[in-house]
């Protein structure tokens, strides 16, 4: 599975060099969507979720089983993923990390603009 661009970025941003290719190939261990959003879309979703640590992203990659629906639900109620995660907290990751925000969460964001 490819690896966008903004993804790559984004890896850059979060990550040093010796550990970028490592989580590249978490993402792509990310079952494609065959619904509403993109894989960009959820990969980015892992990236903000285990934000900067790629044991937790390893640890959502498996829990979920790559599967895009159990992914959405964790950036969906950011508390059931992480008890003390909020959505502003992924707003602020997003943002961070220079990714399009997801849909379920631009309501915060331009609360927060």
């Amino acid at each position: 599975m490819a690896i966008s661009e903004v993804i790559r970025r984004a890896i850059g941003l979060s990550f040093p060099a010796k550990d970028q290719e490592i989580v590249v190939n978490l993402l792509e261990k990310i079952f494609p969507n065959q619904g509403n959003g993109t894989l960009e879309g959820t990969q980015a979703a892992v990236l903000v979720l285990g934000y900067q640590d790629k044991g937790a992203i390893q640890q959502l990659i498996e829990n979920t089983g790559g599967d895009f629906r159990e992914i959405m639900k964790c950036l969906e109620y950011p508390n059931w993923y992480q008890s003390d995660l909020t959505r502003q907290d992924l707003v602020h990751r997003y943002r961070a990390l220079e990714l399009p925000i997801h849909h379920t969460l631009e309501r915060v964001a331009k609360k927060m603009s």
